[in-house]
């Protein structure tokens, strides 16, 4: 770890106004003086019967890079 870094981890977790629950998303932020990376990730879910459980599978992985000395932005 470098001296002056931030790191947030955030789950958000969600549910319909019935009690039904989204899918998790997932977004890790890693913060320096001049610079920043975003990584998420979701989830899509399913059902395969009308009272059954929800499945969920991860989405791929995506990253933005801000670097704000170079005023650049990278995904």
């Amino acid at each position: 770890m470098v001296v002056g870094s931030l790191t947030l981890h955030r789950v958000y977790r969600h549910t319909l106004p019935d009690g039904r629950r989204l899918p998790p998303t997932e977004t890790i932020e890693y913060i320096q003086a001049d610079r920043k990376r975003e990584e998420h990730r979701g989830f899509f879910g399913y059902r395969l019967h009308p009272r059954g459980r929800d499945i969920y599978r991860p989405t791929p992985r995506t990253a933005l890079i801000k670097r704000c000395d170079y005023r650049k932005h990278f995904t």
